[in-house]
């Protein structure tokens, strides 16, 4: 049998043997341990998938992260200063030089994803086409752009989640099309440089994504009517479709919507995570879906290991000093040239933004090409610009037990701090 040193393992069925020095932190499984599975060996990154009897469907058995992952109490700086990055992004545990994601996985098809014809159409939509050219990361993205994702592959990672929870419910067609369909579109309305822009479009304008989102379902935006169309001649509600993005359906399963593990903070965290480690490590969003759709009860030790999972993904990607520089760079020269930007910026792409402010993105050039110059080229007043830095924290509160999608927001708990940052401090030495 094959053993690898192994993180966080879980499993459902409870017939998986597991030998070696191990401890319990959070009600998660950590150390070095050997995984046997009836008889099968699991390899690191893998799953040991069965058939019980009588089932045409293979079961989880395990899942297993890598143990390579720094504690938990680690993962947050603790003293008042954030570290200074690296002179290099090379040199940084982000983004290293990886093989590609597999394009099947990651990446949404050049035809069609689906065979749904609504989805066919929505994806065939100026709104929706138009999330291809908007990075996922935002600024964060062009770090190492050969492994650039984008919205339109999360949106439709999303999508099948939600088709494929559907099929294992065994949900009605109608109920299906509501949850792809509020999948697709949960993040249509994202602007461009994603989350990296949108605070200043909120400070100035009152601008965010959702309130985008909401009027270009609506067809109460400068897109037109081309999406609540769509869902009309497939009758469908639009006013539906947008109280299961906002969290505010009360159907049965909306919980994977408006729950602190969603289908889409499961797909972006787990998308997230390409980023650092190779494919053969990568969670598979699949698998933790296919285990809630089918457990009678919610699979608690799965949401445990993921929520840790996000809390690791948030400390090493999002909250990472380079990240906060390349956020903070182009917010402080938008906020310092507030003129150069109006409300209709939001509802441009990445390479519209781009053609219409060259100097915002050859700085983002110089940042991955020349970080060590940035701090010559840079203005004094962009320099001195403070950015306030979210530290966002996710905990499991392991006295609630999950008897209900209700006890999701009790026992996965999130915390977010703030911590002002000059753009000088965050440059590399």
């Amino acid at each position: 049998m094959a053993s690898a040193r192994l993180g966080v393992v879980w499993w459902c069925d409870g017939k998986s043997e597991i030998r070696g020095e191990h401890w319990r932190r959070q009600g998660v499984a950590w150390g070095s341990r050997e995984v046997r599975g009836a008889g099968e060996s699991i390899r690191e990154g893998e799953f040991g998938a069965r058939r019980s009897e009588g089932s045409a469907r293979p079961r989880l058995t395990a899942a297993v992260l890598p143990a390579d992952l720094p504690d938990m109490d680690t993962l947050i700086p603790t003293e008042p200063d954030l570290p200074r990055p690296a002179a290099r992004p090379e040199g940084l545990p982000l983004f290293p030089a990886l093989e590609s994601a597999s394009p099947s996985r990651w990446r949404a098809d050049t035809s069609s994803p689906f065979e749904d014809a609504l989805l066919q159409d929505l994806i065939e939509s100026r709104p929706v086409k138009r999330l291809r050219r908007i990075g996922f990361l935002g600024a964060l993205d062009r770090i190492r752009p050969q492994n650039r994702h984008n919205r339109y592959d999360h949106s439709v990672g999303v999508a099948r989640l939600a088709l494929l929870y559907a099929k294992q419910r065994g949900l009605s067609r109608h109920d299906t099309q509501i949850l792809a369909a509020a999948g697709l579109l949960h993040d249509v309305g994202h602007g461009p440089l994603s989350h990296t822009l949108e605070p200043v479009f909120r400070n100035r304008f009152g601008i965010s994504h959702h309130k985008v989102g909401r009027g270009i379902i609506r067809g109460e935006s400068p897109s037109g009517r081309e999406i609540p169309d769509v869902l009309e001649r497939h009758g469908l509600d639009p006013a539906e479709i947008g109280a299961m993005m906002d969290g505010t359906h009360d159907g049965p399963h909306a919980f994977l919507f408006s729950s602190p593990i969603n289908l889409d903070t499961m797909e972006g965290v787990i998308r997230c995570r390409s980023f650092i480690m190779p494919k053969s490590t990568i969670l598979s969003t699949e698998a933790i879906v296919q285990t809630i759709a089918e457990c009678d009860t919610l699979p608690t030790q799965v949401l445990d290991a993921f929520w840790l999972l996000k809390h690791q993904m948030y400390a090493m990607v999002i909250h990472h000093p380079l990240g906060l520089l390349y956020d903070g760079i182009v917010q402080a020269i938008a906020t310092r040239n507030p003129d150069a930007f109006a409300p209709t910026d939001f509802l441009k792409d990445d390479e519209q933004l781009r053609r219409s402010h060259p100097r915002l993105f050859s700085i983002l050039d110089r940042a991955r090409e020349s970080p060590g110059t940035l701090r010559n080229k840079l203005q004094e007043e962009v320099l001195s610009h403070e950015i306030t830095a979210p530290i966002r924290t996710f905990q499991c509160d392991t006295s609630v037990e999950l008897k209900g999608p209700m006890d999701l927001n009790r026992r996965y708990v999130q915390k977010k701090t703030y911590r002002r940052v000059t753009i000088a401090h965050l440059l590399p030495e």
